[in-house]
């Protein structure tokens, strides 16, 4: 993960004050109930063997490759050449193994549905003496998972997937950039040099079937030395080919699915024609040309986030990525069974200590679809409505805390004047990108899609998080 920093608070106290407001006007527990902590701790302490329907394989050499400082680690990678092409072994973190049908944890979960994250804490789905120790894939220690073991031709396409629980044990924990630089440097192995080659052979495989890759710069928060930094973010490229990996496993897990006749999938329906012909019309207004006959995901993989006009495109391409959300079926599969982005069936079930939905896809493909228990197809029947509110609470919780920190960054500097880059516009006024700071905020007045402009701050109220500025 690479960030340019342009802001860190030395009053962090003021800050994390202002993060727990947040999350208490929205009714955030801090804590988990007694009788879930309680009963956390029990399950825990359970034993991890091998045995009938577990096989050990702390043979393989898995690593993990997360942000700096995580602790809750879905993931671990081990990749091989084979004489047919690669063999992928993806352990994913075995929930199953700790969350029983029913209990006091279960329901937790399900209150809650996936991980939230802030600046100075998260809010997790589990308590930590799991969702950070037990079940987390942590080095050097034993620890249950579900192995996907996924064979893959020279050319990136699957040829055959097979689904186990096994004991596995992580060799090390990398972040993002430590494994980019040792592939940059020729000193990453053969695994990693397995990860880049599939990578990029499932990149391209992407383009082909039409999916779509929007590479926005993204604003973050990052906890530092001296505070919290305000950021745009952009991506190592271990970190898309990591992605990919993960991108392959979901839609391996949702073909078999779909063969076996009973999943949730992650769907995303295509965008309405209007939709596309007002995206066109923003490109004519960017001055950006758009062929005849190009599809939208094409004409994506055109545009570079550092050009302004490109960057207004994909801010701008991002209203196709709304109504996403889980399909569950049995029987016949759902009418849409598509995710639009990826351009494939598509499941969830790379992240079962930050999603709940992803425990209960990997519970189903353990148990072979149509044979799956009948308190499982009850929990997959609701887990749609349960992960579509938990996806509002993230989305609203990134979006206040990122308001309050902007508005704080500028509540001093009020008449100010800033470069920046016009990249919504409608209604009164128009969405302006600062340069630095890294600021979303409005504009009052008349703007041009991509214009480079100057404008000035004519208020910032930390309470509301409201930010606004005017055209020079």
């Amino acid at each position: 993960m690479q960030s340019v920093k342009v802001y860190a608070d030395p009053s962090a106290s003021e800050l994390v004050e202002g993060f727990r407001r947040i999350r208490r006007g929205m009714g955030l527990a801090e804590s988990f109930p007694a009788a879930v902590q309680r009963e956390a701790e029990r399950v825990a302490l359970r034993p991890v063997e091998p045995g009938p329907g577990r096989a050990d394989r702390t043979d393989l050499d898995l690593v993990t490759i997360d942000p700096p400082g995580s602790r809750d680690l879905d993931q671990a990678f081990y990749g091989q050449r084979t004489a047919g092409g690669y063999r992928v072994h993806y352990a994913i973190a075995d929930l199953g193994h700790f969350v029983d049908p029913g209990s006091e944890l279960e329901a937790e979960s399900l209150r809650r549905g996936a991980t939230l994250y802030s600046p100075d804490t998260r809010t997790p789905l589990y308590p930590p003496v799991l969702g950070e120790g037990a079940a987390s894939l942590l080095p050097g220690v034993d620890r249950p998972a579900v192995l996907w073991t996924i064979d893959v031709d020279p050319a990136g396409w699957v040829r055959s997937t097979v689904v186990d629980r096994a004991i596995v044990r992580s060799r090390q924990q990398m972040t993002y950039e430590q494994a980019q630089r040792l592939l940059d440097s020729e000193a990453g192995g053969e695994s990693l040099e397995v990860m880049r080659e599939v990578g990029s052979a499932r990149l391209r495989i992407e383009e082909e079937r039409g999916g779509v890759d929007l590479r926005i710069p993204e604003q973050q928060i990052n906890k530092t030395a001296g505070g919290f930094e305000l950021a745009y973010r952009s991506d190592h490229s271990v970190e898309r080919w990591n992605a990919q990996i993960s991108l392959m496993t979901g839609i391996a897990a949702a073909s078999m699915m779909l063969h076996n006749g009973t999943g949730l999938l992650r769907t995303l329906p295509p965008p309405a024609e209007e939709t596309l012909a007002g995206l066109r019309a923003s490109a004519a207004v960017l001055g950006l040309e758009w062929p005849r006959g190009l599809p939208y995901q094409a004409m994506v993989r055109r545009q570079s986030p550092a050009d302004p006009r490109s960057a207004a495109f994909l801010a701008a391409a991002r209203v196709l990525f709304r109504g996403a959300g889980y399909q569950f079926f049995t029987g016949e599969p759902p009418d849409q069974a598509n995710h639009y982005a990826v351009a494939a069936p598509y499941a969830h079930v790379t992240a079962p200590l930050r999603r709940m939905a992803d425990r209960l896809c990997n519970e189903l493909l353990l148990a072979g679809g149509r044979e799956a228990p009948d308190w499982l197809v009850t929990r997959l029947a609701d887990a749609p409505e349960v992960m579509k509110q938990a996806e509002r609470r993230a989305r609203e919780l990134e979006s206040r805390i990122v308001d309050y920190v902007e508005a704080r960054l500028l509540a001093g500097r009020l008449g100010d004047e800033f470069d920046a880059t016009v990249v919504q516009c409608g209604g009164k006024g128009c969405v302006v990108q600062l340069a630095s700071p890294a600021v979303l905020a409005t504009a009052e007045g008349e703007g041009r899609l991509g214009e480079r402009v100057r404008v000035r701050l004519t208020s910032a109220d930390p309470e509301s998080g409201k930010v606004r500025f005017d055209f020079l």
